[in-house]
């Protein structure tokens, strides 16, 4: 069976994000989902209410890390794992507890935490289990996220990066096998007008709270 999951969802736990993770179960309902990873700053406790209260859905557990040199998605991981460690300390605290990495929005020019410098990719390129491709990035950061995926023989992964309802299931992968197998394809529903409109929209619904 394959299965639909948003990789990258951001619950009231991430600081720039207002969705209770109700509305976020909810909303991947509606979107037909199978699962969403919650991926919060810094955070696991969004993603450990979720896996509490769903039980249709398939939550996996993440964290968006902040790392020295840009963040890293974490997956099935039991503890948080403390922001602002190298890189490489990073990725062996995700590695102890038996979690996967991705890269999140690599290239992403307008994002001051996203990993860009090539030097740092390449280094981290073997430690990787999947490269993410963002529905939040301009579809040039995400042509070159999958052009270095391609290079290293690394399975992309895609999520919404969602702070509100609205962009749930908007990119997502789907894994053709058990969650988290190396075997995916994704899709992504943005063109660059659309996107930034849903980005114009998500500012609007942030500043009035609704």
């Amino acid at each position: 069976m394959a299965l639909r999951m948003d990789m990258h969802v951001h619950s009231a736990h991430s600081g720039d994000s207002r969705m209770p993770v109700e509305e976020i179960l909810e909303s991947a309902r509606r979107a037909g989902l199978h699962g969403i990873a919650i991926t919060d700053h810094n955070e696991i406790a969004g993603a450990l209410e979720a896996k509490r209260k769903s039980k249709d859905l398939i939550i996996i557990v993440g964290e968006e890390i902040k790392t020295l040199q840009g963040e890293i998605l974490a997956y099935n991981i039991k503890r948080r794992i403390e922001p602002f460690m190298t890189m490489e300390e990073t990725i062996e605290a995700v590695r102890k507890q038996g979690g996967l990495i991705a890269v999140s929005h690599p290239f992403d020019m307008f994002r001051s935490d996203a990993v860009r410098n090539p030097e740092v990719l390449e280094r981290i390129a073997k430690n990787l289990d999947f490269v993410e491709i963002n529905g939040r990035s301009l579809p040039e950061s995400n042509r070159k996220a999958k052009e270095f995926a391609r290079r290293h023989g690394i399975p992309l992964i895609a999520g919404s990066d969602a702070h509100t309802p609205m962009e749930i299931g908007t990119a997502y992968t789907i894994f053709h096998g058990k969650p988290l197998c190396r075997k995916t394809d994704i899709s992504v529903s943005a063109s660059t007008l659309e996107l930034l409109g849903r980005l114009f929209r998500t500012k609007l619904y942030k500043t009035l709270g609704i």
